[in-house]
């Protein structure tokens, strides 16, 4: 569904501070500096069109089919689970927790196994983005150029205005393919 430019940039921002806030404390206290595996098993280093194929896969086709698949399948069936605790409502809260807890399991042949909590906790964060927003789009953006952030610092090692390309480039290609689906949904109420 469409979302309004400034909820959706409002959601990422708020998104990516508390994500990578939380990364940060984590990588202080547990130290992890294992790379994730994909990207070398997809020969990102041995040629140019491995490397572009790699960079769709990674920062356009993966964050469109997982918001897709988690948040907006996973995560829109268990929001219906009705569970009341001390009056009020948490269905939604214990829908993203499980969530995440899949999305960073799902990760656990491609990242490194202490990269999956920090994954878990980037589920339930886009569980949150997509019941606030309403919209499959801003979790989609954000997740894009957190695999973008990924693939380009810890994998390629390239600079700031590479980065910013291949997150503006990834995101480029996702409104190409995914304006056409959201042009056909209905607006939310």
């Amino acid at each position: 569904r469409p979302v309004a430019l400034s909820l959706g940039v409002a959601a990422v921002v708020v998104a990516a501070i508390s994500y990578y806030g939380v990364s940060f404390i984590y990588s202080v206290v547990f130290h992890p500096h294992a790379k994730d595996k994909l990207p070398s098993e997809l020969g990102v280093t041995h040629s140019t069109a491995a490397l572009i194929a790699a960079a769709i896969f990674v920062c356009v086709l993966a964050p469109i089919a997982e918001e897709m698949f988690f948040r907006g399948f996973i995560f829109g069936a268990l929001r219906r689970l009705k569970v009341r605790v001390a009056g009020r409502e948490l269905g939604t809260w214990i829908a993203a927790l499980i969530t995440g807890i899949l999305f960073g399991a799902v990760h656990f042949n491609s990242a490194p196994v202490a990269d999956l909590i920090p994954l878990g906790f980037l589920g339930f964060v886009l569980c949150i983005v997509r019941w606030r927003t309403g919209s499959l789009y801003p979790c989609i953006a954000l997740h894009s150029a957190n695999n973008a952030l990924a693939l380009g610092v810890i994998q390629l090692h390239w600079d700031g205005a590479e980065i910013i390309a291949l997150i503006v480039g990834s995101w480029l290609v996702v409104a190409a393919i995914s304006a056409p689906l959201g042009a056909r949904a209905p607006r939310r109420a």
